[in-house]
């Protein structure tokens, strides 16, 4: 793996120069095109919709996952184990209780119940998240808020073979009810 070495100005105690910083390459994700016939149903049905997507592992023990890349949105959702709407049921769908790194968090992200990882507790933030598109329609999301770590598998730079993945903590909606349109495309 690349790195990039910077040297940090002077200073410590001893007045001596800081050791040096490495810094890692930007890891690079590539994504597929996957290519869908709308259905007849949304707004441009019997049209062709590429969607992007890339495989990411969640938790530990890994659960994987392929998931479509929405350039205008920030939210990470993936369907609950407990979702039993037919969108979430055509997919992987994630469950929690099996991730040694899963916290239960509220919308603000600290824990559901202070000290506890995980929550029994019915009374927490929910979250929804309608989408608008003018090619597949509209929709909605509803879940519960997750942090969990993710892992992306990037490519090295001469593209000959995949890099060390690279992992980081992040909160998610897990959907307990997603609209069949737009979501079973």
């Amino acid at each position: 793996m690349k790195s990039i070495e910077s040297k940090e100005e002077e200073g410590g105690e001893s007045g001596s120069p800081a050791a040096p910083r490495h810094i890692a390459a930007p890891t690079v994700l590539k994504l597929e095109r996957q290519s869908v016939m709308l259905p007849n149903t949304a707004p441009r049905g019997g049209k062709r919709k590429n969607f992007y997507s890339a495989k990411i592992s969640v938790g530990e023990p890994s659960q994987d996952f392929q998931v479509s890349f929405d350039l205008s949105g920030g939210t990470m959702v993936l369907p609950s184990k407990s979702c039993t709407d037919l969108a979430c049921r055509e997919r992987k769908r994630y469950d929690r209780w099996i991730s040694d790194t899963a916290e239960d968090i509220q919308a603000n992200g600290k824990l559901v119940e202070q000290n506890k990882p995980k929550s029994l507790l019915s009374r927490r933030d929910r979250g929804t998240i309608g989408l608008q598109s003018i090619d597949v329609g509209s929709g909605t999301v509803k879940g519960t808020f997750v942090r969990d770590q993710v892992c992306v598998q990037g490519q090295n730079d001469d593209e000959s073979e995949e890099s060390e993945p690279r992992c980081f903590p992040l909160s998610m909606l897990t959907a307990s009810s997603m609209a069949d349109m737009p979501f079973g495309l």
